[in-house]
């Protein structure tokens, strides 16, 4: 009973792993497409926590999940809450995006990894890839998340070097070890690395980078 011959997938870790990459469970997107409206905080925590357990088949979860847990503050588990047209529309978005999730590809420990991430102006969020010999963007993983209050006025070039670290420190185990590229469309950032005096915060950051 603890072993699978001939079989074309094989579940793993609560997704499915086959040749052609890593799946999300069917059971799991049948949960997520046919879960109600969320009615009280206590069933949209239970909702939100469902989906971060897949959230890296999700594109864009940071961004969608912003306007739901704005609705879980300052109220208790069982007080009602009410869906606005944007809690609404960021619902029904990651419901589809969950419903039918991405295919992730394995990854392929002989190429270099690449991390595009990107920071909005509520949330950071991207991707984990690495390029086919075709030149084709093949994607292991996405991530995201909600910015903090404080982290929300930082400036923006602090706030796209968060997304590039928070990125090191989710898939640290693919690039830790190894060189690997990060993709930013903020030049800045550049220059944050490179400059004599900082604050505490980005002292203590640059540490961080320096381990990779």
């Amino acid at each position: 009973e603890k072993c699978t011959f001939c079989s074309t997938e094989i579940p793993c870790l609560g997704d499915l792993v086959g040749k052609d990459g890593v799946m999300m469970d069917p059971s799991k997107s049948d949960i997520i497409r046919n879960w109600p409206t969320p009615r009280t905080k206590q069933d949209l925590q239970s909702f939100l926590g469902t989906c971060v357990y897949v959230m890296k088949f999700c594109d864009g979860f940071g961004e969608l999940i912003a306007p739901l847990t704005e609705l879980t503050k300052g109220k208790s588990r069982r007080d009602a809450i009410v869906f606005g047209d944007k809690e609404k529309k960021a619902f029904a978005e990651l419901k589809a995006k969950l419903a039918s999730p991405s295919v992730l590809a394995h990854p392929d420990f002989s190429k270099l990894f690449h991390v595009s991430m990107d920071a909005s102006n509520f949330a950071i969020g991207g991707y984990l890839f690495q390029y086919n010999d075709a030149g084709q963007e093949q994607i292991l993983a996405f991530n995201g998340r909600k910015l903090s209050p404080a982290e929300l006025i930082y400036p923006t070039h602090e706030q796209e070097l968060l997304a590039a670290l928070h990125a090191m420190r989710v898939w640290n185990i693919y690039l830790i070890d190894k060189p690997f590229f990060i993709n930013t469309d903020h030049r800045t950032i550049e220059g944050i690395l490179q400059q004599q005096t900082c604050s505490q915060r980005l002292a203590r950051w640059l540490n961080e980078l320096a381990l990779f």
